[in-house]
């Protein structure tokens, strides 16, 4: 005897699935928040398993200081990653696989209440939008919540808070200057140069359809603008060092803070994870940046593994010099710099 599937016959199961994704994904480009988003989630009863980086289902609303902070981890990770939605009132019956319908009230949910926490905690605006949606399951009625996070423009910092989060046993949920995303169901902070990677880049939707819209335009052939010098001359093997250049993605990312200085005695490496750091920007095109520019005051570079002095060829050697040679790899025209003081 076989067990009656909780899908159509007509339904593959993966099938299924990756099309709800594709469609939730194109409601996500147009900004959709009506019952349709929520309606098409609905199989025989039952929500779709399609919690991802694209949607997640709630029991309830945020009842407390602590349950709202959570609610914020989510919106951030969602409009850092591709958007999404929030679905209140389906229960988890069983992990990651059966949701079941279970309703909330209507009218309880604020979303200016949301947007202002949000600004509060992050100094950013995030247009969220929410509608109460009710629909026929099984030949009742219910109410279920439903909660758009736009996706992040490209050329917009990653959303980061500003503040600590709230405090629960000593801890608190977030702290001043935490970044996060999403990875499938769960949110993430940020850490890795890989998540700096994906953050500063264009995210595509993997789970979007090719004929989506403007979102899946393929960037891969877009080059960014470099005069780095060769390898060999600054680091021919890098090794180690990876959370110096993770704090320099963290630092690249922060819409408040333009210089950062790397300091500290001859050797030790401060040029390398410059480079290093310059060159994953070049590769991963960050920000829409459309140009890196190295320039070097050093005529010598002090080998330590040889305890020896190479020669360099520096671009400037005083700083009116710096300023003119800025100028020439910026687009500046002569009269913009003629005359200029240099202090």
């Amino acid at each position: 005897m076989h067990k009656k599937s909780l899908l159509p016959s007509s339904f593959s199961a993966t099938t299924g699935l990756l099309r709800i994704k594709q469609s939730v994904s194109k409601a996500i480009f147009d900004g959709q928040v009506d019952h349709s988003v929520v309606n098409q989630l609905l199989i025989e009863g039952r929500f779709a398993a399609v919690e991802s980086e694209l949607l997640d289902y709630k029991r309830e609303f945020p009842s407390d200081d602590y349950s709202f902070g959570k609610l914020l981890v989510h919106i951030a990770s969602f409009h850092n990653t591709y958007g999404g939605y929030i679905v209140f009132g389906v229960e988890e019956q069983s992990k990651d696989q059966s949701f079941v319908p279970v309703g909330v009230p209507t009218g309880v949910f604020s979303v200016q209440q949301c947007r202002s926490r949000i600004r509060n905690v992050s100094g950013k605006s995030v247009d969220v939008a929410y509608v109460d949606v009710e629909l026929n399951v099984s030949g009742r009625s219910m109410n279920f919540g439903l909660l758009f996070i736009p996706k992040r423009k490209t050329d917009d910092m990653p959303l980061r808070f500003g503040k600590p989060g709230p405090n629960r046993e000593g801890k608190s949920l977030f702290l001043p200057d935490d970044v996060y995303f999403r990875v499938q169901d769960t949110n993430r902070k940020a850490l890795l140069s890989e998540d700096w990677w994906f953050l500063s880049g264009e995210r595509a939707n993997p789970h979007a359809s090719l004929s989506g819209g403007d979102e899946y335009t393929d960037f891969t052939n877009r080059v960014l603008d470099e005069n780095l010098p060769d390898r060999n001359l600054i680091c021919p093997k890098f090794v180690g060092r990876a959370d110096e250049v993770n704090t320099l993605w963290s630092w690249l990312s922060d819409p408040l803070q333009y210089v950062k200085v790397l300091a500290g005695d001859g050797g030790k490496g401060k040029s390398s994870i410059a480079f290093k750091f310059a060159e994953e920007v070049c590769k991963s095109r960050a920000y829409n940046f459309e140009k890196v520019i190295w320039l070097s005051g050093k005529q010598q570079t002090f080998r330590a593994l040889s305890d020896e002095y190479d020669p360099m060829s520096a671009h400037f050697s005083s700083y009116t010099q710096l300023l003119n040679v800025l100028a020439e790899k910026m687009p500046l025209l002569a009269e913009e710099v003629d005359g200029a003081s240099a202090h």
